[in-house]
């Protein structure tokens, strides 16, 4: 079974209250991530701030958190109902361009737990890295595959919330006649390392990927000119 990119552990929740924000620092101290209510006080914001020599200074100003399905939203109506203790994480990875390619993974964790007005759930896992930041939405027990146009190309993306690897399959009439190059991106055999696939593919094929535990793809089609 494939190693999922970030592992499945088990975190003591708290409960939210009256917490109106959450903190996660990296593990040198030098960069933080808030992430609270915004103006409207049913949305969800975050900034990212860094270490100087005049102390804590924003690089990115309160942006807003949030993810669309096809059958849920959670962008207005939510609620942070607890949040996790901060967890340290040591997932060496390699990336496949750049001069840095061997990087020591070296993080701090925290995964808050969010409802929409619905009662459905989202988890946000918040990582602080001494170099950087990252985030990731995981919806609990659930997969979701979403595809959107902009301009002439097409992008599928999938999420796979749950510790098993999953298999999805679907029809590609969608993207028109012709012949379109398609970029795939997946999970690779190693931990958080990402593997590359280009090929030509027709709107009357049938597309089947896996996802690995609590992984996922992105797709991207691509129509070909002078068919």
């Amino acid at each position: 079974m494939k190693k999922p990119l970030v592992i499945a552990c088990c975190v003591i929740f708290t409960a939210c209250g009256e917490r109106k924000e959450w903190e996660l620092a990296s593990p040198d101290g030098n960069i933080v991530i808030q992430v609270g209510y915004g103006s409207e006080g049913d949305n969800i914001q975050y900034q990212i701030s860094i270490r100087s020599d005049t102390g804590m200074n924003p690089v990115l100003l309160p942006s807003p958190l949030g993810i669309e399905r096809a059958d849920q939203q959670f962008v207005e109506g939510l609620t942070i109902k607890s949040g996790s203790s901060v967890s340290s994480i040591h997932e060496p990875y390699k990336l496949l361009h750049g001069k840095r390619r061997e990087n020591p993974g070296h993080a701090n964790q925290r995964t808050l737990r969010i409802q929409n007005s619905e009662g459905a759930k989202l988890d946000l896992e918040l990582r602080a890295y001494n170099n950087g930041v990252a985030f990731r939405y995981v919806f609990p027990g659930e997969d979701a595959v979403l595809a959107r146009r902009s301009g002439d190309d097409w992008y599928i993306g999938g999420i796979n919330g749950e510790d098993k690897e999953k298999t999805v399959q679907f029809e590609l009439s969608f993207l028109g006649r012709g012949r379109y190059k398609m970029l795939l991106m997946t999970d690779g055999e190693i931990n958080r390392q990402v593997e590359a696939e280009e090929r030509t593919i027709r709107p009357e094929e049938k597309l089947e990927i896996s996802m690995a535990p609590f992984g996922g793809f992105v797709a991207r089609f691509t129509p070909i000119e002078g068919q």
